[in-house]
C-alpha cells in the first residue's frame, strides 16, 4: 500500500504521486511546484503497516526540517 497524492496545475494534466511512507511523502511534496493545489494522502488511523499510519505522519512532521 502506498500514500497517494495528486498535483493539480492550471492547463496541465494532473500528476499522480506515490510514496512508501510519510517521511518520503514530506520530502517529495516539499519539492513539488504547483500553481493550483495538491491533494495530500489519506491518514490511515487503523492500518498496521509501518510508515503510512497517522502515528507515522505525526512523527515525520515533527522530524521534518
Amino acid at each position: 500500500m502506498y500514500l497517494q497524492a495528486d498535483v493539480f496545475r492550471n492547463n496541465k494534466p494532473t500528476q499522480g504521486l506515490q510514496f512508501c511512507s510519510w517521511k518520503c511523502a514530506l520530502k517529495g511534496l516539499a519539492k513539488v511546484r504547483s500553481d493550483y493545489f495538491i491533494s495530500l494522502p489519506f491518514l490511515h488511523y487503523d492500518d498496521h503497516q509501518n510508515g503510512i499510519r497517522a502515528k507515522d505522519f505525526f512523527e515525520a512532521v515533527k522530524a521534518f526540517k
